[in-house]
Order: C-alpha cells, then sequence, then structure tokens
C-alpha cells in the first residue's frame, strides 16, 4: 500500500522495484498479465477491510476504480478496454485475451468482496465493465467455440490496419485460437454471479475446444505474451484452470479428467 502512487492522471504500484530497497524500478500500469493491476487493487481491498488499514482500503480502491471508469477508450461500446496505461495516458499496445481476461478476473473480485464489506460504495462502473466484457466474450465466440487472441476496440480480430492505430507486433499473434481456455473461468465465475447461463453455455463450448485442439492435441501455447508463440507453463495451468472451473460448474467427470492432462503438462513442462 505504501508504493501506491498517483502520477499525472493514474493510481498505479510499482511495475518492479529494486530488492535491496525497496525502491520503485518502473512505474507502468499493465491490468493483467505481469502487470495484474486490478487484481492487486482487489487484493489492497480486501487486506485494507480485513486489518482496519483504511488507506490500503483506499488505495486499492482507487486503482480499481481508474480502470474502471477510464479503459474503455472513447467511442467504443464493445466491451473491449485499454490494457496499458503509462501514467498520463493509455498506450497503445494490443489487447490480448490474457490481459483482459486477467484484469476482469480482478475486477470482479473486486466487485463483490467491494460490495459485500462496504454496500455504500458507487462501484457500479466496476460492474458495467466487467459485465460488458463478458457478453463481448458471449458475442464474439467463434461458431467452434474457440476466441482469437486479440481483438480491436471495435470488438473485431485485430489485424494491422485497425482504425484504433493499436501496435501489431511478432508477439501479437491475433488471429491463433489457442488461447481459447483462458476465458472460461471468469465465464464460470460470472455465471456463478449473475446466474445467466449464456456465460455458462459460452465456457463449455470454449471447454470442448479446448479438450480437442488444446490439451488433446498437446498445442500448449502462447500463454505468456512475449514469446512468438511457443509452448509454455502458463498454456497447461490456464487449461487447467479452466477444467477445474467447468467442473466445479456443472459437476461432469468430463471437465475432471481433461483436468488431469493439463495438470500432468503443466507439472512435467514446469520440471
Amino acid at each position: 500500500s505504501d508504493s501506491v502512487e498517483y502520477r499525472n492522471s493514474a493510481w498505479v504500484l510499482p511495475f518492479a522495484v529494486y530488492l535491496n530497497s525497496g525502491t520503485a524500478m518502473a512505474y507502468v500500469a499493465q491490468c493483467g498479465y505481469i502487470g495484474m493491476q486490478i487484481s492487486l487493487g482487489a487484493q489492497l481491498i480486501r487486506y485494507g477491510v480485513e486489518t482496519g488499514e483504511e488507506d490500503a482500503y483506499q488505495n486499492g480502491f482507487n486503482i480499481v476504480d481508474m480502470w474502471a471508469k477510464t479503459a474503455v477508450p472513447e467511442g467504443s461500446d464493445s466491451g473491449v478496454f485499454q490494457c496499458y496505461n503509462n501514467g498520463s495516458e493509455y498506450g497503445n499496445g494490443a489487447p490480448t485475451l490474457r490481459q483482459l481476461c486477467d484484469g476482469m478476473e480482478g475486477m470482479l473480485d473486486a466487485l463483490r468482496f467491494t460490495e459485500s464489506a462496504r454496500p455504500e460504495e458507487d462501484i457500479n462502473a466496476w460492474w458495467e465493465i466487467a459485465y460488458g466484457f463478458a457478453n463481448f466474450l458471449v458475442r464474439a465466440q467463434n461458431a467452434d467455440g474457440s476466441w482469437y487472441r486479440a481483438y480491436d476496440y471495435d470488438g473485431n480480430l485485430l489485424t494491422e490496419d485497425n482504425p484504433w492505430k493499436i501496435v501489431v507486433d511478432a508477439n501479437t499473434l491475433a488471429d491463433a485460437k489457442y488461447n481459447t481456455q483462458i476465458p472460461v473461468r471468469f465465464l464460470c465465475r460470472m455465471f456463478e454471479y449473475t446466474g445467466e447461463t449464456k456465460f455458462l453455455d459460452a465456457a463449455k463450448r470454449a471447454g470442448d475446444y479446448v479438450a480437442e485442439h488444446v490439451i488433446d492435441a498437446l498445442l500448449y501455447r502462447a500463454g505468456t505474451l512475449d514469446t512468438l508463440g511457443v509452448t509454455d507453463r502458463e498454456s497447461g495451468i490456464f487449461a487447467l484452470y479452466a477444467m477445474t472451473s467447468l467442473y466445479a460448474v456443472t459437476g461432469e467427470e468430463k471437465w475432471l479428467e481433461y483436468a488431469e492432462y493439463a495438470t500432468v503438462y503443466a507439472m512435467s513442462w514446469t520440471y
């Protein structure tokens, strides 16, 4: 909490610190993946409530509130939002499934805990961005149950000539489908929270795609954002998250079996 700063127009935790001193190395706010600013804000909210440290609570609240109220670019209503904040403006990095879903899982954590612990708070913007993104996932899902890896702010597959001037580089791999496991846990949690079956239906369709095209095919690729789409551990871990989430909400044994396959892969890759 002591490291949270208001820099220009952004509430932000340091992206990295020096181990010998604890001082900030860089302040670049990223909503998911390595940065995880929204999830960190959610954890500060919870810590502040549980310990009675009001400064921690308020710092966490400010971080989450900033993203909820400013990350959707003007003129966009697709549900896709900006994932990088440089302290005074949002950057033009690609909105990938990994960052978007990480960010909105954190937003849902913050929303649920705050409405329970501090029901007097005005957090409608938090709900709007989380619900808007969940509905985007339902609309954008391909007929085979998959999603693409990156989208523009109109909710379309991200291309180099996108009208938003989003940077597309060798790591973007926008039309790849092998990150389809990443949204599943968020959708299952949105189903639990709202009771709206469209979120569970989308999660199950994605689960079937992941079972066939990721787990059975051993195509665990590009869970990280900066490795040119190589085989990696994080893709296996997110496949595990997807399958255990589906098992938790449906009780169907097939998801548990696929979770075991994904676990063996993730553990063996790490070893």
